[in-house]
């Protein structure tokens, strides 16, 4: 219920896209208490059963959601994307390719191996990872880690960026990182995408988000 109302506060579920995390699904609980009341964020634009992965298209950006949520024992943060998400996520895929969409694939954890500790990492990373270098994106979103992360992953059709922000809620203590978000732009170009990312971070002095650096990619596909 408290999800729900923070995300009644962002915005229209027409406008926000989410996905869960380990800390949605800590423990067994009926879909009915819990993500039902906030699946209006969840679906996708033409909402299916099983939820994800999601699709949601907007312009030229075919968002494609993955829950990497599921209950683990005490002390562990680790997800699952799980067979049944992997067998459909190769159609989404290949089919908003073929339709020339902008392909961002985000979820709660590092789809990468290796890149989180044991008891915080995605248990099928590797299949996650293989499945998009098979099949391509444009770029991937992820979480958890609360670390900035900038990565690259080559798939078939070209080197995909693998993105990472600290914690929605950090605010520098004991040394680790502010919350950040990165602002994106996309547009077509004769050889693929450009792509440029405004980074921003929150500012303790100020009280409000400011802007903290800029870069531009060129994704080139075939």
């Amino acid at each position: 219920a408290q999800a729900r109302d923070w995300l009644q506060q962002l915005g229209d579920p027409g406008q926000i896209a989410v996905v869960p995390g380990n800390h949605d699904a800590s423990v067994k609980a009926s879909w009915q208490e819990t993500f039902a009341l906030w699946d209006d964020y969840l679906t996708s634009d033409d909402p299916v059963t099983p939820r994800f992965p999601s699709l949601r298209i907007r312009g030229a950006v075919a968002f494609i959601g993955l829950s990497s949520a599921c209950p683990t024992p005490p002390f562990m943060a680790t997800g699952t994307v799980g067979k049944e998400q992997l067998a459909r996520l190769p159609r989404l895929l290949d089919a908003t390719h073929e339709e020339g969409l902008f392909r961002v694939v985000y979820l709660h954890h590092s789809p990468l191996v290796r890149t989180e500790k044991w008891r915080k990492r995605l248990t099928d990373a590797q299949a996650v990872q293989s499945v998009l270098a098979a099949h391509g994106a444009e770029l991937v979103l992820h979480g958890h880690g609360h670390r900035a992360h900038s990565r690259e992953l080559q798939t078939r059709h070209g080197s995909v960026p693998v993105l990472a922000v600290p914690s929605a809620s950090a605010v520098g203590l004991h040394g680790a990182e502010v919350a950040h978000y990165n602002r994106f732009a996309v547009a077509r170009t004769a050889s693929g995408w450009a792509v440029d990312i405004e980074s921003r971070g929150y500012d303790a002095a100020l009280k409000r988000f400011t802007a903290r650096g800029q870069r531009a990619l060129e994704l080139i596909r075939n």
